[in-house]
């Protein structure tokens, strides 16, 4: 992986997502990826409780 123009070593790990728009609108599906690249970026939300509300901090 590149990294400010250096060759470096990073563990990647790559998603793929599908849908269809003629079960659901664009927007539900914006706000899913928003939620899962927030919780890539604070892993520490994944050892709350599954019931706990996530509330995205939309200041950092």
């Amino acid at each position: 992986m590149i990294v400010s123009g250096k060759a470096e070593i990073r563990d990647v790990c790559n998603f793929g997502i599908c849908l269809d728009e003629r079960i659901a609108d664009g927007v539900y599906f914006a706000k899913s990826i928003n939620m899962l690249e927030y919780i890539l970026a604070n892993p520490e939300l994944l050892e709350d409780k599954a019931s706990d509300k996530i509330v995205i901090d939309k200041s950092k």
